[in-house]
């Protein structure tokens, strides 16, 4: 046998073998639920959004998703979005579990979700893997509308 026809067997092998399994272990995975997919108007007393059954982290990362209606950015401190009008709006979110711990949101980002452009709520500290929560409580001040919320439970790469 040729060192050629070595070769070629070989890369035939990963190409075979080695790249989809590869493919397969990059994969991200991630678990998105929904906590609510009712329009609410979110307020600065704050709407409690109970989780039944309650949700835990199984992934590296785990975050709220907000699809809020009209056109927004981010803006510093990462607390608030600015909306094409220029009114602001500051967001925060408690996720509260089963045994009474809280976790507060820390930081706003915004990320696409099936189209559309969604606000992303992290907590401080980060809820630790396989903590029950048993419902999240989200203020705006001003007032906004929200149209879906989402627990997005991912391994970010």
């Amino acid at each position: 046998m040729t060192p050629l026809n070595r070769h070629w067997k070989w890369i035939a092998c990963l190409f075979g073998f080695g790249l989809p399994l590869l493919l397969l272990s990059c994969r991200p995975n991630r678990t998105d639920i929904a906590v609510s997919d009712k329009a609410v108007s979110l307020n600065a007393e704050g709407v409690h959004f109970p989780c039944d059954p309650p949700l835990s982290r199984q992934f590296r990362t785990a975050s709220l998703l907000l699809e809020i209606d009209g056109q927004w950015t981010i803006s510093p401190p990462w607390q608030e979005i600015t909306f094409e009008s220029g009114k602001r709006t500051k967001i925060y979110a408690t996720a509260i579990t089963i045994d009474g711990q809280t976790f507060s949101s820390s930081l706003l980002g915004a990320v696409y979700q099936n189209g559309n452009k969604m606000v992303n709520i992290r907590f401080s500290p980060e809820i630790p893997k396989m903590l029950a929560i048993r419902e999240f409580v989200i203020k705006a001040e001003p007032e906004i509308i929200c149209s879906k919320v989402i627990w997005h439970d991912f391994d970010n790469l």
